[in-house]
């Protein structure tokens, strides 16, 4: 038995800070700020460095360092990228028997650009991780106490509602961290099975996106998300921190 099994995606993330990385204001993106670079020239990196990431692979290393009992369920190709992954995992104590590799699609890759003391932007390839389908699941293995749901991308999509009624079948609570492809689902996906999670996390621009009200308003947002159903949420803003809500009272 498990404490926590987790899935998602699975990356070889790519790491690069540059005092050349403007931040700008700009109207046209979704919180009114951009990442520019000077086009069509060389820029210096000031540091760069790689490790295994993904949204999957990073909480299940989180939960593990809590000293908990944690496996990773997931695809990642039959490349390098594969491999570091699987040999960090095992160096965190994740069990990986629930782990597919596949030679139809290389390891996912994220490109991760930080500017100094500003935020990131994250380049995404979502390979390998999509692939996995309920053929690949090995369901009667998934004795747990709880289900962490990480951001499900492409044809992963399709894997999060069977999740969600295996869990309820067996009584296994689920944390859930949606992200943009399933958020762009309908709004009648979303009332069919937000009643089926225990605690949903978003940051402002997929709370805003989710309940349809304005950016920034986390009294609005809140309210919203209140009567969609879950009993906790919490709302993560940057590097202001966070805000949580158990529908009745507000935490920051």
């Amino acid at each position: 038995m498990f404490d926590v099994i987790t899935f998602g995606s699975a990356t070889l993330d790519v790491f690069l800070r540059s005092k050349k990385f403007k931040v700008i204001k700009e109207r046209d993106f979704f919180n009114g700020r951009g990442l520019c670079l000077p086009f069509g020239s060389k820029v210096e990196i000031k540091d760069a460095y790689f490790s295994s990431g993904g949204g999957g692979t990073n909480t299940a290393a989180t939960f593990a360092r809590q000293g908990l009992r944690v496996a990773f369920c997931g695809m990642v190709g039959s490349d390098a990228g594969g491999e570091i992954i699987m040999r960090d995992l095992k160096e965190f104590r994740i069990r990986t028997d629930f782990v597919a590799r596949t030679k139809s699609n290389p390891t996912d890759i994220s490109v991760i650009l930080n500017s100094d003391k500003e935020d990131r932007t994250i380049l995404a390839f979502h390979g390998a991780s999509t692939e996995l389908t309920k053929k690949e699941v090995p369901w009667k293995g998934l004795r747990t106490r709880w289900f962490y749901l990480a951001p499900f991308s492409g044809k992963l999509t399709r894997l999060f509602e069977p999740l969600l009624d295996f869990a309820e079948k067996n009584k296994i609570r689920v944390a859930v961290n949606p992200g943009e492809d399933l958020l762009s689902l309908p709004k009648s996906f979303w009332k069919r099975v937000l009643r089926k999670i225990d605690i949903l996390i978003l940051n402002e621009e997929e709370a805003s996106i989710l309940t349809g009200t304005a950016y920034g308003k986390d009294k609005e947002v809140f309210q919203a998300l209140d009567k969609l159903s879950p009993p906790t949420v919490i709302m993560t803003k940057g590097e202001r921190g966070g805000v949580a809500s158990d529908g009745v009272y507000i935490y920051r």
